[in-house]
Order: structure tokens, then C-alpha cells, then sequence
């Protein structure tokens, strides 16, 4: 069975939720903290990264379970495309056999798409 989920984000809003750092925590991984403070546009950066949590659970059909979102990571490949790394909690929460993730973003606007294959 596949299933597919998409989410978009207005960048203005992640700046204004950048100022929370104990959102940033429960929200972003280490390894995305560190990859968003090194972009030269890490507001969009931010939101293309929250966009490919939310439609990795819209794909899934549920919504976050015992978890906080930081354990629905986004790390790159060789390539520098994105992939999901989840903590061992979330691989069990959330199995699936492949999945596929496409994150973009303008100045204004942050939009992801995940297929995923349960």
C-alpha cells in the first residue's frame, strides 16, 4: 500500500517560531539544529524541514504518538537529498518498507511531499 501526504508552511511563521528554543528542541534533531544554522536562509530551511514531518504523519494517517517531532529526523544523502532518519521509538511507532521525501521552498513559502510504501 502506498500512501502519500504533503504539507506547506508560510516562512514567516517559522521565523516568529525560531525564537522558542524549547520548541526548536522538541522539534528539530541535532544533526537539523546544526544543518539550519548553517544555511544562508535558515527560516526556510526550518519550514521545509517542519512541512516534511507533518506530511510524513499525513501520510501515515496518524498523528504524532509518544513522540516529539525531534524523533522524525531529516538528514541528507551523499547526494544532498533529504531522507528520514527516525529514533528507534519512532521506527517502531511508524514502520513502513520505502518511502520518498521532496521538500521545497521559496522566500515565502516551505512545501514537502512524502510517498511512503506501509
Amino acid at each position: 500500500m502506498f500512501l502519500c501526504g504533503i504539507d506547506s508552511l508560510q516562512v514567516d511563521r517559522m521565523k516568529k517560531i525560531l525564537l522558542n528554543q524549547r520548541f526548536i528542541e522538541r522539534v528539530f534533531s541535532p544533526y537539523e539544529i546544526e544543518y539550519i544554522n548553517k544555511k544562508s536562509k535558515p527560516y526556510e530551511t526550518a519550514a521545509g524541514l517542519w512541512c516534511a514531518k507533518e506530511a510524513f504523519l499525513k501520510a501515515y494517517g496518524t498523528g504524532i504518538e509518544n513522540l516529539n517531532l525531534c524523533e522524525i529526523g531529516v538528514i541528507h544523502n551523499e547526494k544532498g537529498a533529504p531522507v528520514f532518519k527516525l529514533t528507534d521509538n519512532a521506527e517502531k511507532s511508524y514502520p513502513y518498507n520505502w518511502v520518498s521525501l521532496s521538500i521545497t521552498h521559496t522566500n515565502e513559502t516551505a512545501t514537502a511531499m512524502v510517498i511512503l510504501q506501509k
